[in-house]
Formats: structure tokens, sequence, C-alpha cells
């Protein structure tokens, strides 16, 4: 009170001196009528008017001292932010389509977990995605399988009331305020686990049983035993859990193994997600970063990077996000961080990058190999608010669609410019294609710009890995006398994985260095040494093993036409069993033999016992140019050597019913291999072979019928082909199954055949048949018990 009346009195003495002052002044006042009360107000409303200037004037003055101010201000009436705003998004799809150029993301191929993806979501909108985290994991909880069985015991499970739990978030604190509630309760809910017997037997401990009705404690007894599946209930708590942490949590890291679609993941969100609903992110690849200044940091390097203009720096991105009502986060998504040269250092800056951006409204995302995580980055699960996800641990329970097949197809043909209709695709190369998208893109590589076939039913591998190596090293320098380098030091030291970089020349090490980061032919690993503090090294091995086992059988065809002798050695050296190259090299070095028609070589192979199978896989697996009568010949050979190798011959030539696609190995040569046994050679080769054990179901002989069955009733069977089968059926009819009546699942008698012959004639027109009959029964030398 003491001051409002200093300040009344100090205003009435400036008012009197005022006004005393401008009569002397202005004595004109004098003359005016109401001059005193006209004089009162004049001084009253300049006096007001300087004093509401001066004020102003002095806040205007301490507001544009203060930048932020200025900085908001600019942001609501100049361009500058849109600016930024536009640089980020530029920026991103420029990196984004860096990627697709090198074609390490390939847009719309699905095959990114769903569920990877769906926590990507959560990390990316927490708002948006907390109901239904909360309404799904309620729902699962209410309808799991142990909550079921206590209910029907009428065990009192809903003791714990979840708390009211706020939904119209105003700002990200009531967010982590309705998180930490959820949380609370879901502890509380898995409690309910704790009235179970664990360890040793099932049930409902002792204490709590009181809780159950007397009137329904029969029901106890009956069911109790399935009390023990209670892990389903709990795993669904951590569950949720995690998804809970992904919502508030700053850091996200996902780590995989080499070629798992880590970047395709990453690339198809930030595309198709972020970019798409708005979000203001940067992507960035790890590799970039190699070009970081000794002094510079990593926010530094952004501005530089996605900014040309000099006065645009990070802290200008802040403001934006701060400042702008439509933007909740900025997204920063950091891929490959084990692509950086200097991993050491690397891991050290972007901690340091990730602790300075905790303060700020910025989620990070970081993608890694598996083992250079665990080795290199062990720093980074030690930081607060991160959460880890493994890539891996989806991949087995991932499927890709049926109807995405397709499109995974037509996707790497379209990017690849593979002239080949994804149509013109048999369904089984399709699913090997999914098994195996590595294989794929060798073959998409191999085949760029090109017409690999009018019906593409067989791939050829020699075929696609030749077409690739020759292609890649067209385009990538000294990669020639690199593998040749790594391959002569697998072949001189017998390894074959984990080839140290430092048994390598340097020009060597050079070129890994600028392809290793594609993860097609050569990729870098980390090993530990047993016994030896800090053993860890880095590696080299081929990406695709079997590329690998490709390259070396083609080194040492060299050396088989050079030095016989050492090639001889390699070979029974490398081909052993305990050997890890041995399967893929039998395999390369039949199809080089088959290719080159270097019989002396086959002849030499053919004295192993492996030979025989692996030659017979490699004779399909090789285009029919290659076939000449040594390679026929050696067919109908195996053919009536023992019945395990006329099985295979019987199963791959049954699928050559068209002479026009397959003119020298085709079925008439099965028929032919048939026709020329006698009744005991019969019942030894065809009846030995197709009487193994198929499964623990059947045998060969009801399998290969049942098949041909479903192509009949599935009308998949043209009528050229139909007579073949028919007639496939007729020269089988010989052939009991040694398991019925064992096995009668698929409804055939002893004879399969004979009842495939009967089932198949509503399908075909009768005149088939009986041309598919006349056809064997009037072979004058084949001789049959029917």
């Amino acid at each position: 009170m003491k001051r409002i009346g200093l300040f009344l009195f100090v205003l009435i003495i400036l008012f009197i001196i005022s006004f005393g002052l401008s009569l002397v002044l202005f004595p004109t006042w004098l003359t005016q009528e109401k001059w005193a009360s006209d004089l009162a107000k004049s001084i009253l409303v300049i006096g007001l008017t300087m004093s509401v200037e001066s004020f102003l004037a002095y806040w205007l003055s301490f507001l544009f001292e203060d930048k932020e101010f200025k900085e908001r201000l600019i942001f609501l009436i100049g361009n500058k932010y849109q600016e930024i705003s536009k640089k980020l998004d530029e920026g991103t799809k420029l990196e984004i389509n860096k990627e697709k150029r090198s074609r390490k993301y390939i847009p719309n191929i699905f095959i990114e977990s769903t569920e990877v993806k769906e926590k990507l979501r959560y990390f990316c909108e927490p708002l948006l995605f907390f109901p239904k985290i909360v309404d799904q994991t309620e729902r699962r909880l209410q309808n799991s399988y142990i909550v079921n069985i206590l209910n029907q015991t009428h065990y009192p499970v809903d003791e714990v009331i979840r708390p009211r739990i706020n939904r119209n978030f105003k700002s990200r604190e009531s967010l982590n305020q309705s998180i930490t509630i959820f949380k609370d309760f879901l502890n509380q809910k898995k409690s309910l686990t704790d009235i179970l017997i664990k360890n040793s037997g099932t049930g409902i401990k002792p204490e709590y049983k009181a809780k159950i009705p007397i009137r329904f404690s029969h029901i106890y007894d009956y069911v109790y035993p399935n009390l023990q599946f209670h892990r389903s209930y709990e795993e669904e708590i951590n569950q949720a859990e995690e998804n809970l942490n992904l919502l508030s949590n700053k850091v996200l890291i996902l780590k995989g193994l080499a070629g798992h679609g880590k970047t395709n993941l990453l690339c198809d969100f930030t595309e198709n997600f972020l970019l798409r609903k708005g979000h203001k992110c940067i992507y960035l690849p790890a590799r970039e970063l190699n070009y970081l200044g000794a002094q510079e940091t990593i926010e530094q390097f952004f501005a530089r990077i996605f900014f040309t203009e000099s006065d645009y720096q990070f802290i200008d991105i802040l403001r934006f996000i701060k400042f702008s009502k439509n933007t909740d986060y900025l997204f920063i998504l950091i891929d490959g961080i084990n692509e950086h040269k200097n991993l050491d250092l690397f891991s050290v800056a972007l901690e340091q990058f990730i602790q300075r951006c905790n303060g700020f409204n910025i989620k990070i995302t970081l993608t890694c190999r598996s083992e250079y995580f665990d080795d290199r980055f062990g720093n980074l699960p030690l930081l607060e608010n991160h959460s880890l996800i493994d890539i891996d641990a989806y991949q087995y329970t991932h499927r890709i669609p049926d109807i995405h097949q397709h499109a995974l197809i037509s996707s790497y043909f379209s990017e690849f410019r593979v002239l080949l209709d994804p149509d013109r695709v048999d369904q089984d190369i399709i699913t090997v294609f999914n098994k195996d998208k590595l294989l794929l893109r060798i073959f998409c590589e191999a085949y760029e710009d090109e017409k690999p076939a009018e019906y593409l039913s067989d791939l050829y591998k020699l075929e696609i890995f030749n077409k690739y190596y020759e292609k890649k090293l067209a385009v990538i320098p000294g990669l020639d006398d690199c593998l040749t380098e790594i391959v002569s030091w697998m072949i001189d030291h017998h390894e074959f994985n984990n080839i140290q970089i430092l048994h390598l020349s340097k020009q060597t090490g050079i070129v890994i260095e600028a392809t290793a980061y594609e993860n097609v032919i050569l990729r870098k690993d980390i090993i530990k040494t047993p016994g030896i503090a800090f053993g860890r090294s880095e590696v080299i091995n081929f990406v695709y093993d079997e590329f690998r086992d490709f390259i070396i059988a083609s080194r040492i065809i060299q050396y088989w036409t050079n030095d016989n002798a050492i090639a001889r050695e390699h070979i029974r050296q490398f081909t052993e069993s305990h050997c890890a190259i041995s399967e893929g090299l039998q395999r390369y070095l039949c199809l080089w033999g088959i290719k080159n028609d270097q019989r002396e070589l086959l002849n030499y192979l053919s004295s192993f016992s492996w030979f025989n199978l692996v030659f017979i896989n490699a004779v399909i697996d090789s285009p029919d140019r290659y076939y000449t009568d040594y390679i026929v010949e050696n067919t109908r050979q195996l053919f009536k050597s023992d019945p395990i190798s006329a099985l295979h011959i019987i199963f791959y030539l049954s699928h050559r019913l068209s002479e026009d696609q397959y003119p020298t190995l085709n079925i008439e040569l099965l028929f032919s291999c048939i026709t020329e046994l006698d009744e005991i050679e019969y019942q030894h080769i065809v009846s030995g072979a197709l009487n193994e054990e198929y499964d623990y179901k059947t045998s060969y002989i009801s399998y290969l019928c049942l098949n041909l069955l479903k192509a009949f009733q599935e009308k998949r069977v043209s009528e050229i082909s139909g007579q073949k089968l028919v007639q496939l059926m007729c020269y089988l009819t010989g052939v009991q199954d040694s398991k019925f009546p064992k096995y009668r699942d698929y409804g055939f008698g002893p004879y399969p055949a004979c009842d495939v012959i009967m089932k198949i004639i509503n399908y075909l027109d009768n005149q088939i048949i009986l041309l598919g009959k006349l056809e064997k029964w009037t072979l004058k030398n084949f001789k049959s018990e029917l």
C-alpha cells in the first residue's frame, strides 16, 4: 500500500508541475472557456501516450535482443523456415533416390517384416498408437488361454481394476503419465501368474485355491493341468511393455544379419510413411558420414549436406520443429552404422550426438549388422530411453503372402529391366526366388536388359553366376584380380571362410572397401580369436556361399587346363565330405565339365563315390544345348546302375513332357530306359527305386501317382502331356507299393499306377488313354506281371 500511495503522490506532483508549466509557457489557455478542465485532459492524454510509448519501446528493445523471439517472428512472417522444411524433404528424397540408384533399396517388394514395420510406426506416432496398444493388450489378456481356464474354475481373475487412462493427450507429458499408469496396471496383471505352481508341478498354489468356490472345485480338478501354459500370458505383457517403451523412447536401434533387408525397411518406411504423412526427417546412410570433418560434429555435417546456404544451421531445424504446430518430432534415420570406416571413433561420436539430441523433440533410428553392433557399438545399449529390435527374430515368423510374391518378382524385374513377363515364370521358380532373394537379385543383375527365356521353368545357376560375374567384372575395376587373390589364398591355405584382410594385398583391400557395402559379392565380418584378450579381427567372406563355390570351381578348371596334376589333387582334397566346400565344388565341377564338354574331367570325377547323383543333378541343371551323346549315354547307364540313380532320373524326366522345350532329355528317354530293362531289371531298378520311402506316410510310387492325379484334377495337363503321363502310368503299372496296406491316406491300392489310370478316365478322352496304353503295351520286349 505504501508503494501505491507513493506512486499516486508522484503522479499528482507531476500533474501539478505540468499544469503550472503549461500556464507559464502558454498563457493563452487562460483566455479559453473551461480552460482548467481542457488543460487537465490534455495533460493526462499526452502523459499516458508518452508512458505507453516508453513502455512499448523498452519492451520491444528487450525482446529484439532475444534471438528466440526474433526467430519466432521470422517463422510467422518470413520464408526462412518454409525453406528449411523444403530442404529437409528434398535432401531426404535425394538420399533415398541414391539408395534406389545403387539398388540397395528396391521399392514395393514387401520383404520387410510386418511386425517390425508396425513397431516403427509405434515409435514415430506415439499419440496415435497408444490407444491401440491399450485396447489390443487388454483384449488379448482377457481372451488368453490361462484366463479362460481360470474363469472356468470361477477364480476371481478381475481383482485388478484398470485405472482410468486419459486418451486425449494435450502434451507428451500427459502421454508419458498415461504410459506409466498403464505399465503399473500391467505389472499388477502379471502378478496373476504368481498364484500358479510353476517349477515342480502345475495348478494353483494351495494358499490361493480357497478363492475357488467349493461348488466349482470339481472343475478345477479336471482342468488344472492346463494351468501350466501360462507363458503366453506373461509374454503378452512383456510385449506390451516393449511397445509402450517404443512410444516414449527417443532412440530405436534395428540390428540384423547382412542381406536381411534393413536398408529396404528403413528406406521404405521413410519414403512411404514418414514423408507421405508429412513428418520432417533426415535420412542418411552412415557411409556418407565417412566425409565428416576432423573437428565437425554430426549436426554440422547434417547442415552442410542438407543446406547449401551457410546461414542455415542445425539449430534452425530444431527451432522449426519447436515453432511448427504441425510437427511433433524431427526423425533422424541413419542406415548401416557399421559401414563407417572408423567404427571406434564413430561409435563415440554417435553416442555424443544422441546425448546432445536428448533434450529436443528428436527421435533417432539406427540400423546395424548384428555382429558389428555387438562388437563395436556396445556403448549404445547403455544409453537411456532406447529400444533395440533384432530383425532376425522376426524372419522365421514373416512370410510374404502369396498375393505379394508376384509383386516381388514384378518389382525386381522392373527395377533391373529384365525382359520377361512375371506371368511367364514357373510357380516353382517364384517359390525359389521368394525363399532366396539374394539369388533373385543375382539373377536380375545377370539378365539386366536381357530376355532369359520365353518361359522361365528352370534356373541354370552356372549360367546365371557366369553372366553375373562377367557383368560385375565390367563395372568394378580390379574385381577380377581381387577375387583371384582371395580364391587363390583359400585354395592354397584350405580355408574358405573368414579370410583376414591383413593376408591380402593393399590393392585388394581397396577393391573390398569399394564393394563390400553392397553385400552382394563380398562382405566384411568380425570374428573372435579364442584365448586372446581383445582378440577380434575383421575378415572377408563371400556373401553367397554357392557363388564362392562357383568361383573356386572355375579356378580349379583353369588348373585342369594348365596343370592337370595340381587340379586332380585339389579335386581329391576339396570334394571329400568333411571339406566345407565339397558339396558346391562337386556340383560346379560337373556343371563346368558338361558345359565345356570336358570328358576327361568327367571321367576322372566318375571315379569318386559321390559322382552319380551329383552328375544327374548337374545334367538336369544344364541347358539342353550342352547335351552331347556322351551325356545322354552316361544318363542311360546311370539309370541302369542302381535304384537311387534311377529314382532321380524318373522324377526329373517325368516333369519334362515337352519335346520342344526339352529336345534331348525328356520323358521319351525315360520310356526308352524302362523299355530296355528285362523283368528282373525292372523289378530291381524301377520297383526298387519307387518303393523307397518318401516320408513317414508313403513311398515314392504313391507320391508320384498322387501328384500326377492332382495335375489332372486341377486341369493343369494338356492333351499331349496327358497322353505322355498316361503312358508313364502304364509303364509303372508293374510297381507294387510295398508300404500298402500300412499307409492308405492317398486312397490307392497295392498298384497305385493302375488306380490313377482308372481315376483319370473322367478327365481325359478315352482315345487319349487308349493311345497311351497301346503305346506301352505294344512294346515287344516289355515285361510285367500285370
